[in-house]
């Protein structure tokens, strides 16, 4: 999905880093925990290595009979798949590993 944009961003500033505005998965139609655990731990750092920055959209949206399953919450297996992830050296600590929902996030120092 990043693949033809992160090459152009590359191609244009090499050494800039690049942020992931917004982005979500759902539970339905696969496993949500596999992609999440899937797209942080392996294919950021492999594949987009100049991704310093990326912004889940962790808003319920409601639809005519419920909501969008888009939030980290959305089920125990997501939540422990991103919490795991983020648990990584490879993000700035982890600090926000075990937050309950809906916690303001302050910057980082």
């Amino acid at each position: 999905m990043f693949g033809a944009t992160y090459g152009s961003l590359q191609n244009l500033a090499p050494e800039k880093p690049v942020m992931i505005g917004e982005v979500a998965s759902t539970e339905i139609g696969g496993s949500k925990a596999t992609w999440i655990a899937d797209g942080f731990a392996t294919r950021l750092p492999v594949r987009f290595p100049q991704v310093k920055a990326v912004s889940w959209f962790n808003w319920n949206i409601p639809t005519g009979e419920g909501h969008m399953d888009w939030p980290i919450e959305s089920s125990a297996s997501a939540q422990a798949a991103f919490a795991n992830v983020i648990s990584s050296p490879y993000f700035a600590g982890n600090s926000f590993g075990s937050l309950p929902s809906l916690t303001k996030i302050q910057p980082l120092p």
